[in-house]
């Protein structure tokens, strides 16, 4: 392609006034910028981010371009997939990232609040190298509200420790993109993206990071990469925005309304029913990524109505148990699946909802 640039760098923005001006700075001084190309997706945002974006639009004409989700009446806000699918179908870049409007890229330990300048470039280099790898991913960390400190985290301590190891082969690498479930702080192969369509699920609010990104995983075991994920070959940290508002920690709020909880509930097991279906296709069901994925889908969603159980919704949580595997396939960390303790919660779980129906 004539034009085609180096990046495309998606960025999601809905009523973001006090933080697009950190992301898109962070962007902006990136080494190979004027190489990237820079697509804002204004989900019908109501307070003055869409005043920012034009700003730096008007600032930077050959990089930066504002996409506008809207329909008929003008009026907006699809969601987070809706805006990022907008963004794919506008890719110029041999590469995509994503960074959400309230995010930093190029954080650095040393000096919170300064910039890493090479950070994009980072990402490029090492996709060029890692030829056999179809996904550039980098350390996450937290930053607060003004940017001024990092939060260290045991989660992404964990996370950022696994990188650092071997993840070369699928069923590690897929085993840690479900832990991530994030979609920002990697770089894909736009080729891979549009041999097979992948996209964003429209109207999913929850786990349509963790969607997009298996199914881009598993497209690229079905293209035959070596390696699913390789991470930076420099350091490159990733900054998520801790603020109260935020999708993120919306999913944790204990206040979260019983029909959010159950719609979460649904969303997961969706995402798991497909991740148990794809990892037997691929690896049938006694592979080690298939046992990981049964015992992490049992686990959680017994939480789930174990936490979230109502009476109100007793047929919607029963239906949702015929999601789960009735019976560990695998060996499990005691080695023995009789004594397998995910095995137990869900049988236990299935029984009271059983004897409720009666």
């Amino acid at each position: 392609m004539q034009n085609q640039k180096l990046i495309t760098i998606i960025v999601p923005c809905y009523n973001i006034e006090p933080y697009i001006g950190y992301c898109l700075n962070s962007i902006m001084s990136q080494n190979i910028i004027n190489k990237c190309q820079v697509l804002c997706i204004d989900d019908g945002c109501s307070d003055g981010t869409p005043k920012y974006l034009a700003k730096y639009a008007k600032k930077y004409p050959k990089i930066v371009s504002v996409l506008s989700r809207t329909n008929r009446s003008g009026v907006g806000n699809f969601g987070v997939s809706a805006a990022r699918n907008l963004g794919l179908d506008n890719t110029l870049g041999e590469t995509v990232m994503f960074i959400d409007g309230d995010d930093l890229i190029g954080g650095r330990r040393d000096f919170p609040g300064k910039c890493d300048k090479y950070c994009l470039e980072h990402f490029y280099d090492t996709m060029k190298s890692h030829q056999d790898a179809s996904m550039v991913v980098s350390d996450i960390e937290y930053v607060t509200r003004d940017s001024s400190k990092i939060i260290t985290t045991r989660r992404f301590n964990i996370l950022n420790d696994r990188l650092a190891h071997d993840i070369s082969k699928y069923d590690h690498a897929l085993d840690f993109l479900d832990m991530r479930i994030s979609s920002c702080a990697s770089l894909y192969r736009t080729d891979l993206i549009n041999k097979h369509h992948i996209r964003f699920r429209p109207g999913m609010m929850y786990f349509e990071d963790a969607h997009f990104v298996m199914q881009y995983a598993f497209a690229a075991i079905q293209d035959q990469y070596p390696c699913i994920l390789t991470p930076t070959d420099l350091p490159t940290l990733y900054l998520y925005r801790s603020r109260p508002h935020s999708a993120m920690h919306k999913l944790s709020m204990h206040s979260e309304s019983d029909m959010r909880r159950l719609e979460r509930t649904k969303k997961r097991l969706e995402y798991y029913a497909y991740l148990l279906d794809e990892s037997e296709k691929q690896f049938g069901s006694g592979s080690r990524i298939y046992n990981i994925a049964a015992h992490r889908y049992a686990n959680k969603t017994a939480k789930d109505i174990e936490d979230n159980f109502k009476p109100v919704y007793e047929t919607e949580y029963y239906a949702l148990l015929d999601y789960i595997p009735h019976e560990c396939r695998h060996e499990c960390n005691n080695n023995n699946c009789c004594c397998c303790p995910y095995h137990y919660k869900l049988e236990y779980k299935r029984r009271m909802i059983t004897e409720r129906s009666r």
